[in-house]
């Protein structure tokens, strides 16, 4: 059971990043103009990543009880992957690259905002990608102490 809140947890954070990712961001982008859609997400984030950092202690939490619980198998590799996907992902980008992105739009460097921009983009793709793979190291021990189903 605790292997499955785990994949629970890390499904609903997964699909919290993908929707704002690859549905609202794209849907403001195409709905308005640029900049508008821009100042429409960069208000937007604070909330993104509060989501984030909420959905990173539950699973995070959920991951350690069910390696507490001795009832897993490979429970601290996918809570290595958590850390780094929560590393990688929204906690580099708010403290240190929105900061430095919003200091870029505001000195009006667009060449330097685009090139750091792709490399907050890419970050958040790789941590969407190891919030992907956690759940999948996870496993059921077989010595779990479960009764033999019937």
């Amino acid at each position: 059971m605790p292997t499955t809140h785990f994949k629970w947890l890390c499904g609903l954070w997964l699909g919290a990043m993908l929707f704002f990712t690859g549905a609202v961001t794209p849907a403001l982008f195409t709905s308005f103009d640029k900049l508008e859609a821009g100042r429409i997400v960069a208000v937007l984030f604070p909330n993104y990543y509060l989501a984030n950092h909420v959905a990173f202690l539950l699973v995070l939490l959920s991951g350690i009880f069910a390696v507490r619980s001795r009832q897993t198998r490979g429970g601290l590799a996918a809570i290595t992957l958590i850390v780094l996907a929560w590393l990688i992902g929204p906690a580099l980008n708010q403290l240190w690259l929105a900061p430095f992105l919003r200091e870029l739009k505001t000195a009006g460097n667009a060449v330097a905002f685009s090139k750091w921009h792709g490399l907050s983009m890419l970050l958040n793709f790789i941590a969407i990608l190891l919030v992907a793979l956690a759940p999948w190291l996870v496993n059921e021990s077989k010595s779990a102490g479960y009764p033999a189903k019937s």
